[in-house]
């Protein structure tokens, strides 16, 4: 039987949090058995470090605009990443609005074509952007990616 892991699902109300509740309660590979449907002050730092250190992965498909306790939650996998256990997993589902531009209330952006082949690529694009204009999505993105490579969390977004 393949390791179990223990999963945190954030904002499992909401429609994609929702999907991806759907998938893991009928999930029948067994690889992902314990999943719990927390509701997280995304504000209560400390809340959030204390109780992801108890789960193996974290899916994070609520709200983006919480910086701090965004990194809270790699704070916390952070912690199972020190004892010598397998690296955890941060999984952020936050939509697009990280790469999009102002075309209503700015000057578009000439156009861009994506590629996941070249994440950093992205990332480094998300980290330009944040510090010509915060966007507070943004700006957690960059964080979690960010503290997550620095205390050897895995994490995708």
């Amino acid at each position: 039987m393949p390791p179990r892991n223990k999963v945190l699902l954030i904002g499992a109300t909401g429609y994609v949090g929702g999907t991806v509740l759907d998938r893991l309660i009928k999930d029948t590979s067994q690889s992902l058995k314990d999943v719990a449907i927390d509701v997280l002050g995304l504000t209560d730092e400390d809340f959030i470090i204390n109780t992801t250190a108890n789960y193996d992965i974290v899916i994070n498909a609520g709200s983006g605009f919480f910086p701090a306790g965004a990194v809270a939650f790699i704070e916390g996998l952070a912690r199972r990443a020190k004892n010598g256990e397998r690296a955890p997993w941060m999984i952020r589902i936050e939509g697009c609005t990280n790469l999009s531009d102002l075309p209503i209330t700015g000057e578009p952006f000439p156009e861009r074509k994506w590629d996941d082949a070249d994440g950093n690529a992205i990332y480094e694009f998300l980290k330009s952007e944040d510090e010509k204009s915060p966007y507070l999505q943004r700006t957690a993105e960059v964080a979690v990616l960010s503290r997550a490579e620095e205390t050897g969390v895995q994490a995708v977004s």
